[in-house]
């Protein structure tokens, strides 16, 4: 995000419940105290917030953040973009409050959208997220995890009641998903009469995400020789790695580069050493012309493992610098040339 958006942000923000988890952070907490692993939420409104963090109660540790309603211009044709740029601001947030997975990420409306893009982000960084609960809206995204899909009974956002068959479609792109029905029209969830049975939803499906995320693998039969046992979380991570690798790359072959170099450059913050972020970046570099950073970040991962493009594009970048600095050399001597005359 630029720092205007940053600092709309800021200002709704501003009369927020609770506290930045430190100055300048986009995430707020309450019911920090509580013994459950954390709840990341990203709403449209404060009263939001609060009202699912007295209904969830205190174990309940709640974390919310905004999304960009009102903020962008949210069309079809940069809407997934722009709810990327949204968690990608916040991630980093997530991280530093829970350094370890699993993740529990939800999200209302717009900030379902959100949600979903930030369990992206996570599975592209291989850390595992445990539930992505989305309320009042779907995305396109494959996801090899658990969703919880929640929606108004009175909603004339319920995809029941404007398609056929939405489970056909679910159950393409989520590995394990569930659905519920609450109480309300769209908007009127967090409200008193409604917000119990929304929060018993939310802590029910949590409570059998965990249950599904600590629960071993079952012993393979198929071989005497014991395989390490796999969770459901081991699995997820190998199933989703690489996610947002795979989006930056189709973002620079759609001619997308500034928001594939912007994902690039979070996968390769957050994961320095890894080969593939590595040779992205190097690659990357090299097309725009930045040939310096493009030299050092294909060094480090040649040093990783050899790669035969990376071997030839780095031969390019030596005969290139070579060239320019020869260029350099003689612009040099003709400067002092021409001055050592004047």
């Amino acid at each position: 995000l630029n720092s205007d958006q940053v600092g709309q942000l800021h200002a709704y923000m501003a009369g927020w419940p609770g506290t930045p988890v430190w100055e300048g952070a986009l995430y707020r907490g309450l019911n920090t105290e509580g013994s459950l692993p954390p709840l990341f939420w990203c709403f449209n409104w404060g009263e939001e917030f609060a009202a699912l963090a007295k209904a969830l109660g205190p174990d309940q540790p709640l974390y919310g953040t905004r999304s960009g309603h009102l903020i962008m211009d949210f069309v079809p044709e940069t809407q997934q973009r722009d709810n990327r740029r949204v968690a990608m601001q916040s991630v980093d947030e997530v991280l530093k409050i829970q350094p370890e997975g699993p993740y529990y990420l939800g999200g209302n409306c717009q900030g379902a959208a959100i949600a979903m893009e930030t369990a992206q982000v996570l599975n592209g960084l291989a850390l595992p997220v445990g539930l992505v609960l989305m309320m009042e809206d779907v995305t396109d995204h494959v996801f090899h995890g658990n969703v919880s899909l929640l929606f108004g009974d009175a909603s004339e956002m319920n995809p029941y009641t404007l398609e056929d068959d939405p489970d056909a479609l679910w159950s393409q792109r989520y590995l394990n998903y569930s659905v519920d029905s609450i109480r309300g029209r769209h908007g009127q969830f967090f409200k008193e009469k409604n917000i119990k049975q929304l929060a018993h939803t939310v802590a029910q499906r949590l409570a059998e995400a965990r249950n599904r995320m600590d629960a071993p693998a079952q012993p393979s039969l198929a071989s005497d020789v014991a395989a390490p046992e796999q969770t459901d979380q081991q699995m997820q991570i190998a199933a989703s790695a690489g996610v947002l690798l795979s989006q930056a790359r189709a973002l620079g072959e759609n001619g997308a580069v500034a928001e594939a170099l912007e994902i690039a450059e979070t996968v390769f913050r957050l994961q320095p050493d890894d080969f593939e972020a590595l040779k992205f970046m190097g690659l990357l570099h090299a097309d725009q012309g930045d040939t310096d950073r493009a030299e050092s970040l294909i060094r480090r991962a040649l040093d990783r493992q050899d790669d035969p493009l990376l071997r030839a594009r780095l031969a390019q970048i030596e005969k290139f610098q070579k060239e320019n600095n020869k260029i350099r050399y003689k612009l040099r001597s003709n400067i002092r040339r021409i001055t050592g005359r004047s």
